[in-house]
């Protein structure tokens, strides 16, 4: 059992610093384990801001063009759009689909990080405090980045569907497969 939970370790380090470009803060959030299921601190975020974003992301890294300031990103990942979610209903069940996934893969087997193509992302902000999560439902992974620390945590494929037809009837493109 200590040798699954190491490479659950080392496979989450890895990501973070892959994807961050840092190794995470001692002490970050509220979590003392960097694959602790989303953070109280991050549920406050998301369940109260203010603004709540969802985006679609181009699932390979890129650096931002200089030359194009019109190109946004997030996390490196070229943004192809994104829609602010107000209506306080539709918040809740996007966010009932994420917390359902990550309980649902709490309950089965880890499974070492093969990729992180990540197609979504979540943006929360409560006065000064943000949240960003960017999410591969492919690899199963959540990679949370806020002003409060890193951490990272896996989840079910089931928000998936949610998120796509959210961002579909607000307009918004879908990275190809």
């Amino acid at each position: 059992m200590k040798k699954r939970a190491m490479l659950k370790w080392a496979a989450a380090m890895w990501l973070l610093v892959f994807v961050n470009g840092s190794w995470p803060e001692a002490g970050a959030g509220d979590s003392q384990r960097a694959d602790q299921a989303l953070s109280n601190i991050t549920r406050a975020i998301l369940e109260s801001g203010e603004k709540f974003i969802l985006i679609s992301i181009e699932p390979i890294r890129t650096l931002p063009e200089r030359s194009t300031a019109k190109t946004e990103y997030f996390h490196n990942h070229k943004v192809l759009g994104q829609t602010e979610i107000k209506d306080p209903k539709q918040k809740s069940e996007l966010l009932k689909a994420l917390y359902t996934g990550v309980e649902q893969y709490e309950k089965g087997e880890f499974a070492v990080p093969e990729c992180f193509v990540p197609r979504h992302g979540i943006k929360a902000v409560a006065g000064t405090n943000w949240v960003e999560l960017v999410i591969c439902f492919e690899c199963k992974q959540i990679v949370e980045d806020s002003n409060k620390g890193h951490a990272w945590t896996m989840v079910s494929e089931e928000p998936r569907q949610l998120f796509n037809r959210t961002l579909q009837e607000a307009g918004v493109l879908l990275a190809k497969r």
